[in-house]
């Protein structure tokens, strides 16, 4: 089972919010799971929830990408970070997911090794 060894919460533009988790998990196995991943503004709400967006895999230090975007990475990884964004992310509510529920944090300023390799697409 996948293993979340890290979670930020950062602060993308004013409506946007992003969030990077580093996972210990044989890529092929993590995937399967991927649309677990939601934001709730309580823990045990089931139907009112946000789900990710553009997702993105990074090296285990966060500095390169290891495949192109709306890519997945060789099946074969099995340390790595994603990255995704959630639209309306603040802090006090939930991400949910198979590995767990976690409360989001105060959002910090987006790091400077995240601003020069991730992509943003907006949404219409």
């Amino acid at each position: 089972m996948a293993v979340i060894r890290e979670l930020n919460f950062y602060k993308f533009n004013e409506d946007v919010g992003l969030i990077e988790a580093l996972i210990h998990c044989e890529f092929n196995k993590f995937e399967k799971n991927i649309d677990s991943f939601v934001i709730k503004e309580k823990a045990n709400l089931r139907d009112d929830f946000q789900t990710l967006y553009m997702e993105q895999y990074l090296d285990y230090e966060g500095i390169k990408k290891i495949c192109d975007t709306y890519d997945i990475p060789n099946s074969s990884v099995n340390v790595f970070r994603i990255i995704f964004f959630i639209h309306g992310l603040k802090e006090g509510q939930y991400l949910d997911c198979r590995y767990g529920t976690f409360r989001v944090q105060e959002l910090q300023a987006l790091p400077k090794r995240l601003a020069g390799i991730i992509e943003y697409e907006p949404v219409d």
